[in-house]
């Protein structure tokens, strides 16, 4: 009698348990299915995210504004010359060999942006109004390469350096990045060139640094600020 009880209520158990086992196992089944496919899906989005900034890389315009404002350079003997050749080669450099990487230095970074600027102040009457503030303490922090530069990029394409300063930090606290800009918005017609864009680094942002970045970015329609802060 004992031994039938016994039977009996490990069966009982057997059978209670069979259903949830096997919901447990589907449900395991079914979440692999769907991290995987997750999974496929945020690489594809990397992937293309990178490739859109592969085929941007440098603004073909960019390059031709600055071989020009070189060129006049060497017409009027300028010791300017050398420099701005030295900084387009290695504004050059970058796009082709840093950018194929995953992370490059914060430094390689900060140095392009400052190499970027420094072209477009050839071509603009007013190049003291660009207030650039580095204020990074460890630059060997690693960055995605080309993910500060569309807004800067985008400065020079649609804001006015006339009549209001272009305002650029950017500050390390421990591993985090901030990085802020603030300008004036041109009443020109807006410059339609391709670009490396701004939904493709918020884009490459949201892949690259899921819940590590903070990006805001304000617009009156007088006034244009980003203020970005990453965790690298």
């Amino acid at each position: 009698m004992k031994d039938s009880f016994i039977w009996f209520l490990n069966f009982s158990i057997i059978q209670s348990t069979m259903p949830i086992l096997f919901s447990s196992f589907i449900w395991f089944i079914d979440n692999s299915f769907k991290v995987e496919k997750e999974r496929q899906e945020l690489l594809q989005q990397k992937n293309e995210a990178e490739m859109s900034l592969l085929k941007s890389q440098i603004n073909p315009h960019f390059i031709f504004n600055t071989l020009n404002n070189i060129y006049s350079l060497v017409n009027q003997k300028s010791d300017k010359s050398l420099n701005a050749i030295e900084k387009l080669g290695d504004l050059l450099r970058f796009s082709t060999t840093e950018i194929r990487k995953d992370f490059t230095s914060l430094h390689d970074e900060i140095q392009y942006l400052k190499n970027y600027i420094d072209l477009e102040s050839l071509r603009i009457s007013t190049p003291e109004n660009i207030l650039f503030e580095d204020k990074t303490e460890n630059k060997d922090l690693k960055i995605a390469p080309m993910i500060l530069i569309p807004f800067v990029e985008n400065v020079f394409k649609h804001g006015n350096l006339r009549d209001f300063p272009l305002e650029i930090s950017i500050e390390t606290k421990a591993n985090q990045l901030l990085f802020h800009q603030k300008n004036k918005i041109s009443n020109l017609e807006k410059d339609k060139s391709s670009g490396i864009g701004i939904e493709n680094v918020k884009k490459r942002l949201s892949i690259i640094y899921p819940d590590k970045h903070q990006l805001e970015i304000l617009n009156d329609g007088e006034f244009y600020e980003v203020n970005l802060m990453v965790n690298l």
